[in-house]
């Protein structure tokens, strides 16, 4: 606001000096006008030189110029001095203004920081507890148990031992799986995967190579799941491997896992892993990435 104000002045200041400026020029360039140029002098008959000693009318005039200038250029500086002193002061105080914005800018900026903080920490809390109603209020399957049906002939559905009792696994067996739903909601199972492994161990990392889609729902249960008979059945083959593997302590596994969305649309996969154990069955087999 003050440079505003003292803008107009320095504008004038700037006019009168530029008009002080000109006059200076014009009075200080030499009189001659009163002298014969050197076209009459040739012209004009030659006459007797006469020498004659006369004041020195120029000196006179500028001493005169210089008299009257001077103060005048003495006014215009001490002007400018003070109009320089003057937008100094205007320039500190903008600056002390300045000064409080930026203050008053960063308060502002500390203040949105910790409001993004705070609306952060409130959406990681509702996410949370949305979380925790899914998991609540949503399903909750368990695998109550796994077992093995031995049937006259495959494919054929007539049974002959349900379950298998424990000892050296015959042919013509199914694999069968009971699932129960603890939870609230329907549990809706979109996806069964059963694997069969017979060797010395099982590898580090789990092959899921028999999943089908499964479109199946379940109130409470628990009721026993049934893949295809490309994952499920023990076959000759199988029984074959299990014979060359048993002398040297090899074992027969079955694990997997099925896929079902939670109350959010969030696809879950319940996995199990168990081994056959020829005294007592199925056993649990809490393997790391198989359960």
């Amino acid at each position: 606001m003050r440079i505003r104000a003292w803008g107009p002045l320095f504008a004038l200041m700037t006019l009168f000096a530029a008009g002080l400026t000109g006059m200076a020029l014009q009075h200080s360039k030499p009189h001659n006008q009163g002298e014969p140029t050197k076209a009459e002098q040739r012209d004009r008959p030659a006459t007797k030189a006469v020498t004659q000693t006369a004041p020195d009318q120029s000196d006179k005039k500028g001493k005169n110029e210089k008299g009257w200038t001077d103060p005048l250029l003495v006014l215009f500086n001490g002007l400018l001095t003070l109009f320089t002193w003057l937008l100094y002061r205007a320039t500190q105080g903008l600056f002390k203004e300045t000064a409080g914005l930026r203050d008053a800018a960063a308060e502002q900026s500390r203040d949105m920081k910790a409001s993004i903080e705070v609306a952060r920490q409130s959406a990681e809390a509702a996410q949370a507890q949305v979380a925790i109603m899914a998991v609540i209020e949503g399903p909750m399957p368990l695998v109550n148990q796994i077992k093995l049906a031995q049937y006259t002939q495959i494919p054929g559905e007539t049974i002959i031992s349900d379950p298998l009792q424990p000892g050296p696994i015959p042919p013509n067996c199914r694999i069968l799986v009971a699932v129960e739903n603890k939870g609230r909601t329907t549990l809706r199972i979109v996806e069964l995967c059963i694997e069969k492994f017979i060797g010395a161990d099982l590898p580090s990392i789990p092959n899921y190579g028999h999943a089908t889609s499964f479109n199946f729902y379940l109130e409470k249960g628990p009721i026993w799941l049934r893949g295809s008979d490309e994952q499920i059945v023990v076959g000759p083959g199988d029984i074959g491997a299990m014979h060359a593997v048993y002398p040297s302590r090899g074992a027969f596994w079955v694990y997997g896992y099925f896929a079902y969305p939670d109350l959010l649309n969030r696809r879950i996969e319940h996995k199990f892993c168990v081994r056959w154990d020829q005294t007592v069955g199925f056993v649990p087999d809490n393997r790391a990435g198989y359960t």
